[in-house]
């Protein structure tokens, strides 16, 4: 068994060979790419250089489905689906606060938030008080209030 592959499609893998009675040799990407083109070259690289080439006949990896490498090989229909994630360290309780999520803002975003908001609040009283006078001080809110 080879020592540097594992993962459950190598188990996968295995577990074909007993059944089915054949052999398989494991290796690693003889150039450390997993599938591109070359941009130089225009020509295939890593594990799909390797099956074009004759070099591989599978590949069992995670690799992303791409228009231009399923126009090169054959995808088999995945095993798995694999979620990806990104993962942080907890934050300590002393580090947090009600600071903790604004003070990441700059003086200036603060001072265009706090323009913004005023105009956008004046706006909004002007558009009422103008609509107030055009329906002779009829206004519409006051229906909804309790």
């Amino acid at each position: 068994m080879t020592k540097f592959v594992s993962g459950s499609f190598v188990d996968i893998l295995h577990e074909f060979e007993q059944r089915l009675n054949f052999t398989t040799v494991l290796y690693r990407r003889f150039d450390g790419v997993w599938g591109s083109i070359d941009p130089e070259t225009n020509k295939w690289r890593g594990m799909i250089s390797n099956i074009l080439m004759g070099h591989a006949d599978m590949i069992a990896t995670t690799l992303t489905f791409k228009a231009e490498r399923a126009e090169a090989v054959q995808y088999l229909p995945a095993l798995a689906d694999e979620t990806h994630s990104i993962v942080i360290k907890n934050p300590d309780v002393e580090d947090l606060s009600w600071t903790t999520f604004v003070i990441q803002f700059q003086k200036e975003l603060w001072i265009v938030i706090v323009i913004v908001s005023t105009i956008v609040g004046i706006t909004i009283w002007m558009s009422r008080e103008l609509i107030a006078q055009k329906w002779n001080h009829v206004i519409f809110l006051d229906y909804f209030e309790m």
